[in-house]
């Protein structure tokens, strides 16, 4: 049942977004109206900081995405990238703020990881959770051990994030 809710806010997140997307007349550049309502009266709520931290222990690369200043969300898609000639993602986990019932990554697919430059994170919930701290947690092989840069950024849209009202939270990358 919480796979299906969130499944739902997911789909609901997604349709809102596309739906908001008025579209231009070639001829004159105007817009023909095809916004939806909800899209008028869409709140955006200030949010806090996503940082993405690290650190090595052995031939083990982690990086956390911490979330600071939350005011509340029910729902994120982000991406972290990375250069796979340096290191190859292994495993990715879920913190205690997040149900890992309810978070996807493309990670989880396949055996052999040793192509992916990017792992994804999308995590719905039907309620906000409050909470500062680790939202998702990947761990790497170090594959070049002389490398001080790992090529490791997190990435993610103004409407990454969003609360159970389906209201953008609007956080800042650190």
């Amino acid at each position: 049942m919480k796979r299906f809710l969130a499944l739902i806010l997911v789909l609901a997140l997604a349709v809102c977004c596309f739906a908001a997307c008025g579209k231009k007349d070639e001829a004159d550049g105007k817009e023909t109206g095809d916004k939806a309502p909800a899209y008028e009266s869409q709140v955006e709520v200030d949010g806090g900081t996503i940082e993405l931290q690290t650190t090595v222990d052995g031939t083990t690369l982690y990086a956390s995405a911490v979330v600071k200043d939350n005011p509340g969300i029910a729902a994120f898609v982000m991406n972290v990238e990375f250069d796979n000639t340096k290191c190859t993602v292994k495993d990715f986990t879920a913190s205690d703020l997040v149900d890992y019932e309810n978070i996807l990554s493309n990670i989880h697919q396949y055996d052999d990881r040793s192509a992916f430059n990017s792992a994804s994170a999308i995590w719905s919930n039907a309620e906000n959770i409050t909470g500062d701290g680790v939202l998702f947690t990947l761990a790497f092989d170090i594959i070049d051990a002389s490398a001080e840069d790992f090529g490791l950024k997190l990435v993610f849209e103004k409407d990454s994030f969003a609360n159970s009202d389906l209201e953008s939270v609007l956080f800042t990358a650190q």
